[in-house]
């Protein structure tokens, strides 16, 4: 077994850092030769982002490329279902969450440079992963 594969192994599937890490090797086109590759500089700034404003006690998302060049995070737990929407150049996301049983939901524009936003979604997310 290499290296990397040893390293691959131990990481958690969810690692946010690592799949960020993963995305630096996507070209444009990589979606049907129309997706834009998220820049170096954006993963750069939203890798150091996470590790410095995501608190460790919070559960992690599954983290995706979208075909914009940006990146979509994603969790689940029971009924409810939250996506955040980063744009990797004006640092703003957009935030939904929305109830499985009752089609209630919510929406709201974080700026992600700001802290406050970061300790906003992070209490967020442990209200609706510990919820039932």
């Amino acid at each position: 077994m290499t290296q990397q594969q040893i390293m691959t192994k131990t990481l958690h599937p969810l690692d946010v850092p690592a799949r960020l890490d993963e995305f630096r090797d996507m070209k444009d086109g990589w979606l049907g030769g129309d997706g834009i590759a998220p820049s170096h500089d954006g993963l750069n700034w939203l890798t150091d982002m996470f590790v410095r404003h995501f608190p460790d006690n919070t559960s992690l998302p599954h983290t995706y490329p979208t075909f914009e060049g940006d990146i979509r995070m994603e969790w689940s737990h029971g009924k409810n279902a939250m996506i955040l929407e980063i744009n990797l150049n004006t640092h703003k996301a957009e935030w939904l969450w929305f109830d499985r049983d009752s089609d209630d939901d919510h929406e709201r524009v974080l700026d992600m440079d700001n802290h406050q936003h970061w300790k906003w979604l992070a209490s967020e997310i442990q209200e609706k992963t510990t919820a039932e």
